[in-house]
């Protein structure tokens, strides 16, 4: 047999072909295809995936991310990971399929996997859920104390104290930070500390439920968002000028939603604020005009509370 019937023997010198060897933009397609889950799963591999991986982004629109006492559970768009404490140990479960991890903390791991995929999301939702153990909590505000420029446009935090609050937002990208929904916070009256960050003096939502804010004057910190629901005890005609006289006269104002409480304030007396001779009863929807811009403000008891709103027409 010739010699040109015979297989030449593969060059072991030429470099192999990889997805790292080829074009960006092909790399990319090839990227596309993977959902998520694979992508995280892909950036184990070696450092060069890791980083052809972050470049092209890990998205999803929803992460939602709770911790207890002796569990985690991450998210990722009703995709469900859950990370159990077990003696010595870390089991984590996904689809059914279950991994252990010996000495690790249940915490670490799902916070290591939470920032990974925590920069390419729309909407990111924490909620802390640890009652008995406070180190739960300290160990994970100072896992996030080193993070910088996380790019979510809407955070909600629930359970947390305005301390907590506070670290959790120096790490959100201002430039893309659009909504803050705070439910259930501690520490109210420390609200002021978190109203200097960029992160707050730059949103344009803000939403705080199931708490009350610690007193009314707190209500002109929220006077720079376009749109805010709160609950005050008290929203005195004091507070009603203020919003007339000051809120409803900035350009960037759209809406906002006051619940207050009865008998410490007085429904009618705030309507007469916007119309003088207004003779009605504590439920109402009136129409305010001032320099040419129009807004309609309603009353409306909503269970044991009234619910008072402004909008802009």
């Amino acid at each position: 047999m010739s010699d040109s019937n015979v297989d030449a023997p593969p060059d072991l010198t030429k470099e192999q072909e990889s997805l790292l060897n080829l074009p960006l933009d092909t790399a990319n397609l090839v990227l596309e295809k993977l959902d998520p889950l694979d992508l995280l799963a892909s950036r184990k591999v070696c450092q060069g995936l890791r980083t052809a991986i972050d470049m092209h982004g890990v998205s999803f629109d929803t992460i939602t991310f709770d911790f207890s006492d002796d569990q985690s559970i991450l998210d990722f768009d009703e995709n469900e990971i859950k990370y159990s404490d077990v003696d010595n140990g870390t089991t984590v479960t996904y689809k059914d399929q279950e991994k252990r991890f010996e000495n690790e903390n249940f915490l670490g791991i799902a916070v290591k996997d939470l920032k990974t995929v925590w920069n390419n999301v729309s909407k990111l939702h924490i909620y802390n859920y640890a009652e008995d153990r406070t180190d739960i909590i300290t160990s994970f505000i100072n896992s996030l104390k080193s993070e910088k420029s996380v790019h979510v446009k809407q955070i909600s935090l629930s359970n947390f104290s305005f301390n907590d609050v506070l670290i959790i937002l120096q790490c959100l990208n201002e430039k893309t930070l659009e909504t803050i929904n705070l439910s259930n916070p501690s520490q109210t009256n420390q609200l002021a500390q978190i109203t200097h960050l960029n992160q707050w003096k730059t949103a344009k939502n803000f939403e705080l439920c199931n708490s009350l804010l610690d007193n009314s004057d707190q209500l002109e910190h929220l006077f720079h968002f376009e749109e805010f629901g709160c609950r005050t005890d008290v929203f005195s005609v004091e507070n009603a000028i203020k919003v007339r006289d000051d809120l409803m006269k900035r350009s960037s104002f759209r809406t906002c939603r006051i619940y207050f409480n009865v008998p410490q304030s007085n429904p009618v007396d705030i309507a007469k604020v916007f119309k003088p001779d207004y003779a009605g009863g504590n439920e109402y929807s009136i129409e305010y005009s001032d320099d040419g811009n129009k807004f309609a403000i309603d009353c409306f008891r909503v269970g044991q509370s009234y619910r008072f709103s402004v909008r802009r027409c």
